[in-house]
């Protein structure tokens, strides 16, 4: 499920209430975040702060608790913050989740985001459907077992492939089977 657009007048807990406990996958950027959990009031930040890991665990543990099996929150500059639940059981019950985030039980990844090249133009519009496409592509790859670290980073070249203009213009494209290789290197 990926919340794009969410605000202050749809954000009410009980409106997605019903459909968290069946969402394998949550994405959310961290302004989307905020409103949903209305960061400012419990105190996690505003918008605009850089994040620590501390936060980004709660904010992750307080979507968790509602049943789902993995947030993952984009965060621009910052790079993204991947949480997986504890419970196995969910993981496993998951046709999408039970092969590759079966194993990432309980994780998390903060990573910041890959550079793009020197004189590259930055367009950020739908960096973060790239970048959920790109975790989703990970978790669904049959040919390598992925570390939650491998899977984020695959998930972040993805994103770069999109915010990158000199890439976006480049013939040939990154392929999926390079861009997986790129990501294996990191352990």
């Amino acid at each position: 499920m990926d919340l794009n657009g969410v605000t202050t007048r749809n954000s009410e807990p009980d409106v997605l209430a019903e459909a968290w406990a069946m969402t394998d996958v949550l994405h959310l950027n961290q302004e989307e975040a905020g409103l949903l959990l209305d960061w400012e009031a419990t105190g996690l930040g505003a918008f605009d702060e850089v994040l620590s890991l501390p936060s980004l665990r709660a904010v992750g543990d307080a979507l968790l608790q509602n049943g789902l099996g993995v947030v993952a929150l984009t965060l621009g500059e910052q790079g993204a913050y991947v949480k997986v639940t504890n419970d196995e059981k969910r993981l496993q019950a998951s046709a999408t989740l039970a092969w590759q985030a079966a194993k990432w039980v309980g994780q998390e990844a903060f990573l910041p985001p890959f550079p793009v090249q020197a004189g590259a133009e930055v367009n950020t519009n739908g960096a973060g459907d790239a970048f959920i496409a790109g975790l989703l592509a990970a978790m669904l790859c049959k040919t390598e077992s992925l570390s939650l670290k491998q899977a984020t980073c695959f998930a972040l070249l993805t994103a770069r492939e999109r915010v990158d203009s000199l890439r976006r213009a480049s013939t040939p494209k990154a392929s999926y089977n390079e861009l997986l290789a790129e990501a294996m290197k990191f352990r």
